[in-house]
């Protein structure tokens, strides 16, 4: 049976919005400094397109749910990277499939586009042409071509 999938939990010590605490802020610069070379080579080596942004908010997420009970900080801190830059690939590949085709319909919207216009021309050099034969002519190709009538149906009219 599948686990149910479990949030993070944030320290209760630090609220949403509220700035760190000269202590909570001398602890992040230590654990930054502790472990921002092997987390930064890390993001790098599983190919996370922007490492710093997610290595900042990963230390930052560490800091405030780590729980030394549960671990070390720094199996925290490559557990989050980890998943964020399996998250990160995910939308990175959202996006380009997305792009992808916005890019078809477009070359498709394009084509009808040329389509379109190729017909225009056409439509203009050919009733240009029909200006230089006689006026009977002119009406037999229109009720041919335009009208779709038969042959037979024409020589009913006419």
């Amino acid at each position: 049976m599948k686990k149910p999938h479990r949030k993070r939990k944030q320290n209760q010590s630090v609220e949403a919005g509220q700035p760190f605490t000269p202590e909570q802020e001398l602890l992040f610069k230590q654990l930054n400094d502790e472990h921002l070379g092997l987390a930064l080579c890390f993001a790098r080596r599983r190919g996370i397109s922007d490492p710093e942004f997610v290595v900042n908010g990963a230390m930052l997420e560490a800091l405030l749910s780590f729980d030394p009970s549960k671990g070390s900080f720094e199996s925290l801190l490559l557990s989050i990277i980890f998943f964020d830059g399996i998250d990160s690939s995910r939308k990175e590949q959202r996006t380009r499939n997305l792009l992808t085709s916005l890019y078809d319909d477009l070359k498709i919207a394009d084509q009808a586009i040329v389509h379109n216009l190729w017909l225009a021309d056409l439509r203009a050099e050919l009733n240009e042409a029909l200006q230089h034969l006689s006026i009977k002519d002119q009406q037999l190709i229109r009720l041919k071509y335009e009208k779709g009538l038969s042959l037979k149906e024409i020589a009913e009219l006419l």
